[in-house]
């Protein structure tokens, strides 16, 4: 069933006590995008709080910023603050482990098919939120990892391949990451990851 799949996973990244027990994180990717190289920090916290910050060669060109009701963006063009659809999309966002919380939603699942990702055998499951918005998720069949996201929304499909996950403190997290919108491919490597370490509330701040 989508429900096994979906636990497998759980168990195979660390765990749902594990994973319940993770109240913070923070991390530095680099990125690929358009021949640019950028370098992307993230910080969230539960509940709801994230910051994202994206620098070009050390300047910061962009920060995103998510207090738990409201939100931001900041960049050298100025700020605007966040309408309620996106407030609403970047709470989905800060959710670290969302598998952990489907059953309890009101998600619902499906076990649609076994399709091969780049030569694995993977287990095709279908995600229809609350709201009606569809995820298809790909698991390997052999390891229970999650190897493909396709996200559906008014603003198109964004798919996103993991390449690579390492062990932190235990959980696994994807370090090897392509994502791709529409035309657009990004290029992901996250290199630095932190776990449950305290995070300057300043960080959060609107």
């Amino acid at each position: 069933t989508a429900q096994k799949v979906i636990d497998d996973y759980i168990n195979a990244i660390g765990g749902r006590q594990k994973l319940e027990g993770v109240k913070s994180m923070s991390s530095t990717a680099t990125a690929a995008i358009q021949g640019m190289s950028l370098t992307i920090k993230s910080y969230i916290e539960t509940p709801a709080k994230l910051c994202v910050e994206t620098y070009l060669q050390n300047n910061l060109m962009s920060k995103q910023v998510l207090n738990g009701k409201s939100g931001k963006v900041s960049s050298p063009m100025g700020e605007q603050v966040f309408d309620e659809q996106t407030v609403l999309m970047l709470q989905e966002e800060s959710v670290m482990f969302p598998e952990l919380q489907m059953s309890a939603n009101g998600s619902k699942t499906e076990l649609i098919a076994l399709e091969e990702i780049n030569g694995e055998p993977a287990y095709k499951v279908s995600v229809v939120n609350a709201k009606g918005n569809e995820s298809v998720l790909f698991f390997s069949a052999e390891t229970g990892l999650k190897l493909k996201e396709v996200k559906s929304s008014a603003q198109g499909q964004a798919i996103t391949l993991v390449k690579e996950y390492a062990e932190k403190d235990g959980v696994k997290i994807p370090v090897k990451i392509t994502q791709s919108v529409g035309p657009q491919i990004v290029d992901m490597e996250i290199n630095d990851i932190q776990i449950n370490t305290a995070i300057a509330a300043e960080k959060f701040s609107i």
